[in-house]
């Protein structure tokens, strides 16, 4: 008897297509250990089940920052920018990581994406970088699948592929130009509450 070919599966149903977009901004403070980074979590699964497709942006714990600038001062008198980039950025990913973990522990998906796997594009300048697009493919195909995306803050990845910052004085851009790519909206969030809100 002859084998039949497999089918194609068919595409998954995007329940969520039609879900207003809401980017929720933290602050290191919101993160700053594992109790708030589990409030956070519930948070960001609350703004979920209330129907919207939801996009964390979340900024490295709080001090972390500063120790890892303290960190590449012990080791070098002036840090080369590209490597300085490389360092202080991980502090984002750590919080966005961290959250992720929590998210799934409460019952829902989610992923954690740096700055540029979230397709952030931004200019050459390290330490001080300028986004110059938003190319947010990964985001919207997590989104459309029901998962909670959470977002590094304050870095993106230059058209050369390196990893940039954004420098301080930039703490709403990262989910201001998310929100816009997505059309959706978004809030700074803290202690619970909206502190800054705005609208693509």
């Amino acid at each position: 008897m002859a084998l039949r070919a497999p089918q194609p599966l068919p595409p998954p149903c995007d329940e969520t297509a039609d879900a207003p977009v809401l980017v929720l901004s933290f602050p290191g403070a919101a993160v700053a250990d594992a109790e708030r980074v589990r409030t956070v979590a519930g948070q960001l699964v609350d703004a979920r089940r209330s129907g919207n497709r939801v996009v964390g942006v979340l900024s490295a714990p709080e001090d972390t920052t500063a120790e890892l600038v303290g960190l590449a001062a012990a080791i070098s008198e002036q840090p080369a920018p590209r490597e300085y980039d490389m360092l202080v950025s991980a502090g984002a990913r750590i919080a966005v990581a961290l959250c992720a973990m929590a998210v799934h522990d409460l019952g829902q998906e989610a992923i954690s994406l740096s700055g540029s796997q979230a397709g952030i594009v931004t200019d050459t300048t390290h330490g001080a970088a300028t986004i110059v697009q938003v190319r947010p493919w990964r985001v919207q195909e997590a989104l459309a699948r029901g998962s909670i995306v959470l977002v590094a803050d304050a870095q993106g990845a230059s058209a050369e592929r390196e990893i940039t910052t954004f420098g301080p004085g930039c703490t709403n851009a990262s989910a201001a130009a998310l929100a816009a790519a997505l059309a959706g909206s978004w809030q700074v969030v803290l202690d619970g509450e909206p502190v800054t809100a705005g609208r693509t």
